[in-house]
């Protein structure tokens, strides 16, 4: 996963098949919340806020 723009791996994306609910969200080192999703079809483009996010460790939770 880089999202740097050179349309190569610029998306991050949970697949899988015969769910019928799920919620998923990404949070930062420090727990604050960088991305959530109840549409699992809808990739994070690694942003916050409109801004690209540094770098880093994330951690995702799912919720099925």
């Amino acid at each position: 996963f880089t999202p740097n723009g050179d349309f190569a791996n610029n998306a991050w994306q949970v697949k899988g098949e015969n769910y019928t609910d799920a919620y998923l969200y990404i949070v930062n080192r420090w727990g604050e919340v960088m991305f959530e999703s109840y549409d699992l079809s809808k990739p994070w483009d690694g942003t916050y806020g409109g801004m690209l996010c540094n770098p880093g460790v994330y951690v995702y939770i799912l919720k099925i």
